[in-house]
């Protein structure tokens, strides 16, 4: 058997093999980090939603906690049964004011027994409204407090605390605090680093209160951008392409699930978790924009790492069998 021979029949078949083991290495490694970045999604998206409750509970025991104090105030309680609004607002203003400041707090309610509301703190104009939401409905049934995420008729989503008020042993109404959450959102934003939205489905809202609410804020509506749903909260230019393309593909529904998100930094993930609010009802999205641009870039090294040492490990072996068949061809030679 010639030189040529023993290299072709021995040296190629193993080469080959080689070749398909640093292959499976090179996929066992790729595998092995999506796996990784999926454990990392999930990981991330659980912090925020810890963080997210946590902050919930505080929320909501703070203002428990005022509205116990509220509902023991004789004065306030005297103007209730009255319904006489303007010392309502006398005695209410400095503790909307305090609240304001010290727990966030955007919204101040009384409401009479009816659920009819007496007086908006925040808003003294507007009154003379039953009010149905969830929390109250709930509230007046058990005559125990009702806390909750709500949508508010401007498209806001706020946190809410309904409290029964009584006098001498009867019922005299209802008074209610809340925050809205877009608040609460920033705060875990800048906690952990990562980018939140929320959107909303379009069917629960009304185009002109929500655009109202908009403008409100300073932010100018787009009501016709997507088809099914609105978004809350600022959404950066370095994704907004993204979520425009994903929630095209969405339809009528707004979606679930982990997207990919290319974003400023070339690398990243939507996640899109249902939001419910008290009543258990869809509501709409609470958005997550992950950034994995350095768990890709060290994803990528790795598998550049192991791909590079496997063929460096196969070419020597492959080296030390050429040489060894060498060897072998010397020694098989007839002797002259």
């Amino acid at each position: 058997m010639t030189r040529a021979r023993i290299r072709r029949r021995i040296g190629l078949p193993v080469a080959v093999v080689l070749l398909v083991l640093e292959g499976g290495l090179a996929l066992g490694a790729w595998v092995h980090v999506q796996a990784v970045l999926r454990g990392d999604v999930e990981a991330r998206v659980e912090r925020v939603l810890n963080l997210q409750r946590v902050h919930a509970e505080e929320d909501f025991a703070r203002m428990n906690g005022e509205l116990l104090a509220v509902a023991q105030n004789d004065a306030l309680l005297q103007a209730l049964e009255r319904r006489d609004r303007e010392t309502l607002l006398d005695l209410a203003t400095p503790i909307f004011h305090r609240l304001r400041n010290s727990a966030r707090v955007t919204h101040f309610y009384f409401h009479d027994r009816d659920r009819v509301n007496v007086l908006r703190v925040h808003e003294p104009a507007a009154s003379g409204d039953r009010i149905d939401r969830y929390t109250a409905r709930r509230a007046a049934e058990t005559g125990e407090p009702v806390e909750g995420v709500e949508l508010g008729p401007l498209g806001t989503l706020t946190l809410r605390v309904v409290r029964p008020c009584s006098r001498e042993g009867e019922v005299v109404g209802f008074v209610e605090l809340g925050h809205e959450m877009e608040y609460m959102l920033d705060i875990i934003q800048r906690s952990l680093e990562v980018e939140l939205c929320v959107l909303v489905r379009k069917d629960l809202l009304e185009r002109e209160g929500w655009e109202t609410g908009r403008r409100m804020l300073g932010r100018e509506p787009d009501w016709n951008r997507y088809r099914s749903v609105v978004v809350t909260g600022n959404v950066s230019d370095g994704v907004r392409a993204d979520l425009d393309r994903v929630l095209a593909a969405s339809g009528d529904a707004p979606p679930t699930g982990v997207y990919p998100c290319r974003g400023a930094a070339g690398n990243g993930r939507f996640v899109f978790r249902p939001l419910l609010d008290a009543e258990q009802r869809d509501v709409g999205r609470l958005v997550l924009v992950l950034d994995l641009a350095d768990r890709v870039a060290s994803a990528v090294r790795l598998v550049l790492g192991v791909a590079l040492v496997g063929a460096a490990a196969g070419a020597a072996l492959l080296l030390g069998l050429f040489v060894h068949l060498g060897r072998i061809e010397r020694d098989d030679r007839p002797a002259a």
